[in-house]
C-alpha cells in the first residue's frame, strides 16, 4: 500500500496546484501611448513572454486592472503602470529612457513582475502542508513551474526619423569689431541615436558697422553652420538642456567709406572657419513647435587683419575666442 500512498500524495499536490493556477485572478490592461509607440497588443505580447503566473482575462470578465500610459517629450519618452496591489494599496512605476520602444519594454517587465507577485500573494493562504500517508517516508515538496516563453522580437518598424525646419536670430562678437547681429534659416534632423542625435543645418548672414575714425566700415558674414547635439538633459517636461559642437564655413568681408557719397574704396574678402562651442535651452509646444535659447563660443581658425590699404591703423584683428547668442523658433514634423 505504500506506493499507493505515494502516488495519492503526487496526485493530490498535482490537483492543488491545477486549483491555484485556474484560480489565479484574471488581469486587463487598460494602456495608451502616442502614435510612433508600440501599440496595445505589442505590449501585451512583451507581457506574456515574462509572467509567469496569473492569467490573462478575457473578453467581458471581471479583471484586475493595470493601467499604463507611455508620453514622449523631447528626447525622453517615460512609461508608468498604475495598479492595486495585495495590500489594497494604489501602487505607481514609472519607467524613462530615450526612446518608446525602450520604455514599453522596461514596463512590460514591471508589470509582468506586478502580476507574479499578485498571484503568488494570491495562492499564499490557499496553499498549505501537503497531507502525508500514515506510515509513509516525507516526500519532497511537488513543485511545477509555467515555462517562460523566449522574448519574441518585435515586428515594429524602427522609429522614423524627425524633421525640423526654422528660422533663427543671432548675435556675435567675433566676426566684427563690434557685435554683429543676423538672421537666418534651419533644417534639422532627430536621428534618435547617440552620437549625433540632432544634427542640423544653418545658413546665416550677419552684418555690423562702426566708425574708424571718418570712416565707417562694415563687416558682413554670410556662413553655412554645422552643427550636432548628442543629448538632451530633460530638466522639466518640455523643456530641456542641450549641448552641441559644431563649426561655420563662409565669407567674411570688410568694407569701408571715406563718406556717404563714395563707393566702398576699401574692400576685403576672407574664407572663414570658426569652431563653435554651444548649449541650448528648448521648449517644445505639443511636440510640434520647438522655441530655443542659445549660449555660444566661437573659435575663429584663421587670423587676420582688416586695415585700409592707406593707413596702418588695423581696423580690426580676429579675435582667438568671441561670444554670442541666439534664438530659433522650428516646425517639427512628422
Amino acid at each position: 500500500m505504500r506506493s499507493s500512498g505515494r502516488a495519492a500524495s503526487v496526485l493530490a499536490a498535482l490537483l492543488a496546484w491545477v486549483t491555484r493556477t485556474e484560480a489565479s485572478e484574471p488581469v486587463r490592461f487598460e494602456y495608451s501611448a502616442p502614435g510612433g509607440c508600440p501599440d496595445h497588443s505589442v505590449f501585451a505580447e512583451r507581457v506574456r513572454a515574462r509572467v509567469q503566473r496569473g492569467r490573462f482575462a478575457a473578453e467581458g470578465e471581471l479583471a484586475r486592472v493595470f493601467t499604463i500610459s507611455v508620453t514622449s517629450s523631447g528626447a525622453t519618452s517615460t512609461a508608468k503602470v498604475e495598479f492595486v496591489d495585495s495590500n489594497g494599496e494604489r501602487v505607481v512605476r514609472a519607467v524613462s529612457g530615450e526612446t518608446c520602444d525602450e520604455v514599453v519594454s522596461g514596463i512590460a517587465l514591471v508589470t509582468a513582475l506586478a502580476i507574479d507577485a499578485r498571484a503568488g500573494a494570491d495562492e499564499e493562504p490557499a496553499a498549505g502542508p501537503e497531507p502525508e500517508a500514515r506510515g509513509a517516508p516525507s516526500e519532497p515538496p511537488l513543485t511545477a513551474k509555467l515555462a517562460v516563453a523566449p522574448k519574441r522580437a518585435s515586428a515594429e518598424p524602427p522609429p522614423a526619423l524627425r524633421w525640423e525646419l526654422g528660422v533663427t536670430g543671432s548675435a556675435n562678437t567675433w566676426s566684427a569689431p563690434e557685435a554683429a547681429f543676423g538672421a537666418g534659416v534651419f533644417g534639422e534632423v532627430d536621428l534618435g541615436a547617440f552620437p549625433l542625435r540632432h544634427v542640423r543645418v544653418s545658413l546665416l548672414r550677419a552684418t555690423s558697422s562702426a566708425f574708424v575714425g571718418t570712416r565707417k566700415v562694415r563687416f558682413t558674414s554670410s556662413l553655412v553652420r554645422l552643427s550636432a547635439c548628442p543629448v538632451a538633459l530633460e530638466l522639466v517636461d518640455h523643456l530641456a538642456l542641450v549641448p552641441c559642437l559644431g563649426a561655420d564655413f563662409g565669407a567674411l568681408e570688410g568694407e569701408g567709406t571715406m563718406s556717404a557719397s563714395l563707393p566702398n574704396p576699401d574692400a576685403d574678402t576672407i574664407f572663414l572657419p570658426v569652431g563653435l562651442l554651444f548649449a541650448e535651452i528648448r521648449y517644445d509646444l505639443d511636440d510640434i513647435l520647438v522655441f530655443e535659447g542659445r549660449g555660444e563660443l566661437g573659435f575663429p581658425l584663421r587670423r587676420r587683419t582688416f586695415k585700409f590699404d592707406d593707413q596702418d591703423q588695423p581696423v580690426f584683428d580676429l579675435p582667438e575666442m568671441g561670444f554670442g547668442a541666439g534664438v530659433s523658433v522650428g516646425l517639427r514634423f512628422p
